[in-house]
């Protein structure tokens, strides 16, 4: 075993070395021993420390070089101003400058301001960082800005940075601010408009080897079963990382922030230390904190504070109903078309299975709370895609429930982490089906296909989503949806039909290889936040529309999720200029093609029939019986 563990060792350490396309970093600032020149002048409340008390509660920040910050402790309940200033920088031979911190932020009163001031000799600009769309009055104590200040600062000898809040009852934690010049290679393939979307959201990332986009210094690890924390510590350790949190029902799952010097972290290159581990000894697998998306959207959204109590005007959820975790951008669980069909947690006692208090309807791994109200629109309209053909397809006798899972954030941008310990969660409370509207490219993940491999080993479905790239995935794979497993259906879309003739939607990713079937996606009407109905378009669109087929056919049944899954495509209409192109077999949807449940439809005929049989058979018996008797005798 120990000479497994060195093996993974110097499988971390042996790509120290110096990446010619790395950012060109022109300051860090750790906060170490000191605010080290940094100023708050007439400020009572910016001090230097490792954690700050509001109120009677304890915030710390998990950020890569670990102890002392920069720490705001606003105790005022009246409105005060309150600056960290920097020294002078000189950006006089920068075309580029982008300015990176970790922050923790918590606002009592959310409506008051927090924000970034970078001055120079020619203007200033304000950022506001409590407007940003991660926003819900406390950060997550990792959360990491990323903002281009290059308008202001390039080419500029005299520029300062501040951090200004004009608050009452506050706690504001800075540390590693770093400002660099980024590399001059930053596109994400094979999709470019993802990255410009980042970037506009301010949401930073650094790019794979694979192309893809990654959450910086962030690994997600993925343990063997029954390591000791002790043995987990040692590796930490080992490997120069912190532990940020585990999934809440998987604990073996873990996310990792690099524990070290961060001017050094892009020269070092985190993929090269990750490329090539996990195999063998106590971890499974170390990856990246891959993003992942659904719609791209830039928004400012309401916060979502916890839930104190369940939402007012659920219906309990029946035994037997059929459970579909929708993994997205959460549900408006208060809108009219959905209230009726929202699950509700039976099981509410603490601790429970997966350490999780008051998760009443389901869970934000967005912002690790009990709201997974939506923030954006694109789960409200996934889960409203899913009832209302459910209404039209599905029997009174089926009864099903919505569990939101929010995974994405109000730009509709998530990470590994967060689908991982979500597709764990769905794992734990027993669900059926798993709507996936989301996806990325690059490399498939190992440590989220181990958990779809343990869906399929709970006879989970999961219903995932070809992509909106108009590409071939045969030649460029989008995962979900690519990965290899028994349990996964892939959904492409086509568009309105119109006198019987099918089209796929010309944003519709495709391949006869890839994807088992086309649905509609085209000008989609459902619901949308606020009890509105409004119109989209996508295989996001079009995947709930399978997910719901699966329901209705299968309601009220269960078998093993391979027969379940070949079952529907079998009696999917077949389009045969489609084959060989746009799906396996030319597969489309129709629900009126023998897809509908012959056992809801002749279910009394049959048992009469069956009854009658049973009754002849026994008046024969009993006549035979009779007969016996009477030739013994």
């Amino acid at each position: 075993m120990k000479s497994k563990i060195l093996i993974l060792f110097f499988l971390f350490s042996a790509f120290f070395y110096f990446n010619t396309s790395a950012q060109v970093v022109q300051y860090y600032e750790p906060f170490d021993s000191t605010l080290n020149g940094w100023v708050s002048p007439g400020s009572i409340f910016w001090t230097w420390g490792d954690q700050a008390i509001l109120l009677g509660q304890v915030y710390t920040i998990s950020a890569p070089s670990g102890a002392g910050t920069a720490v705001l402790q606003d105790t005022s309940v009246v409105v005060n101003s309150n600056t960290l200033i920097s020294e002078a920088f000189d950006f006089s031979l920068y075309n580029n400058v982008r300015l990176r911190f970790n922050q923790l932020l918590h606002l009592e009163n959310t409506n008051e301001n927090v924000f970034v001031r970078v001055k120079s000799d020619i203007e200033e600009s304000d950022f506001p960082l409590n407007l940003n769309s991660n926003w819900n009055g406390t950060t997550n104590s990792w959360d990491l800005q990323d903002i281009d200040i290059t308008a202001i600062a390039a080419g500029q000898n005299n520029v300062l940075v501040s951090f200004m809040a004009n608050t009452s009852q506050a706690v504001w934690i800075i540390d590693d601010i770093k400002l660099y010049e980024p590399a001059s290679v930053g596109e994400t393939l094979p999709i470019p408009y993802l990255g410009d979307s980042l970037k506009n959201y301010n949401i930073p990332y650094d790019i794979g080897d694979d192309g893809w986009p990654y959450v910086p210094y962030q690994v997600v690890v993925d343990f063997a079963p029954n390591v000791p924390e002790s043995r987990k510590q040692e590796l930490r350790d080992s490997f120069g990382f912190r532990k940020i949190m585990s999934c809440h029902c998987s604990s073996d799952i873990e996310l990792w922030v690099e524990d070290g010097d961060a001017m050094d972290l892009d020269i070092i290159g985190i993929q090269e230390k990750t490329e090539g581990s996990g195999s063998g000894s106590d971890i499974d697998d170390i990856e990246l904190n891959k993003y992942n998306f659904n719609h791209l959207f830039d928004t400012i959204p309401p916060p979502v504070h916890p839930l104190k109590v369940p939402p007012s005007g659920l219906t309990k959820t029946p035994k037997g109903a059929v459970l579909i975790a929708v993994l997205d951008t959460g549900i408006d669980y208060n809108h009219i078309d959905l209230t009726d069909h929202i699950w509700q947690n039976p099981n509410l006692s603490w601790p429970d299975s997966c350490s999780m208090q008051d998760d009443f309807i389901g869970w934000n791994f967005v912002h690790d709370n009990n709201n997974p109200m939506d923030d954006h629109s694109h789960g409200t309209h996934v889960a409203g895609i899913i009832v209302q053909n459910l209404k039209k397809q599905c029997t009174e006798s089926c009864d099903y429930r919505l569990i939101p899972l929010k995974t994405h954030n109000a730009n509709g941008v998530g990470n590994l982490f967060d689908v991982t310990c979500a597709t764990y969660y769905s794992i734990d409370v027993g669900v059926d089906i798993i709507n996936d509207s989301w996806g990325f490219y690059g490399n498939s993940s190992r440590i989220l296909k181990t958990a779809m491999e343990n869906a399929e080993n709970h006879n989970i479905l999961i219903v995932s989503a070809a992509g909106n790239d108009s590409l071939n995935l045969g030649i460029t794979p989008q995962f979900p949806a690519c990965d290899t497993l028994d349990n996964i259906v892939t959904v492409g879309s086509h568009d309105i039909v119109v006198n019987g003739n099918y089209q796929r939607s010309w944003f519709s990713n495709y391949s006869p290889s890839q994807v088992d079937l086309l649905a509609l996606g085209d000008q989609v009407v459902s619901a949308f936040p606020g009890n509105l109905r409004r119109e989209k378009s996508g295989t996001s669109m079009a995947t709930p529309a399978v997910t719901a087929a699966y329901v209705a056919y299968f309601c009220g049944k269960r078998g093993k999720v391979n027969a379940i899954k070949n079952a529907l495509l079998s009696c999917t209409r077949e389009e045969p200029k489609m084959a060989g192109k746009d799906s396996e077999k030319g597969r489309v949807l129709d629900y009126g093609f023998k897809c509908d449940n012959w056992w809801d439809r002749f279910r009394w005929p049959v048992l009469a029939v069956g009854l009658f049989l049973l009754i002849y058979m026994s008046v024969c018996w009993g006549r035979t019986k009779t007969l016996f008797r009477y030739r013994k005798n």
